[in-house]
């Protein structure tokens, strides 16, 4: 995080390169998710309307809930062995390289 902060620029979207933006939904980041989000979906509502029909606040509390209570991301990554390149069943083993002859140099006396 701290390399985050290290590196923040605020936006100027009336200069490059925040100005290629179509647009800006400023959010508080000091209040509530469910405050930010009610702003970010009524914003892009105005900004796009026929994108999307406005969420009721009942669908918001259950976005809200199923985002912070009942979601559980899954870990996927796998992490390659590293232990050194021996051959493992079911691999095929690679063919070694071969070595090419020096062209042979032809002198005359």
């Amino acid at each position: 995080m701290e390399g985050f902060v290290d590196r923040f620029e605020p936006l100027v979207p009336f200069s490059r390169p925040d100005d290629g933006f179509d647009a800006v939904v400023n959010l508080d980041p000091t209040a509530e998710s469910r405050q930010n989000l009610e702003t970010a979906v009524n914003e892009l509502h105005r900004l796009y309307p026929n994108l999307f029909e406005l969420p009721s606040a009942e669908r918001l509390d259950e976005a809200m809930k199923a985002a912070f209570d009942e979601y559980q991301p899954g870990l996927k990554h796998t992490i390659p062995d590293r232990g050194g390149r021996q051959n493992k069943p079911g691999q095929q083993a690679q063919q070694p390289k071969k070595a090419k002859k020096k062209p042979l140099e032809y002198m005359s006396v």
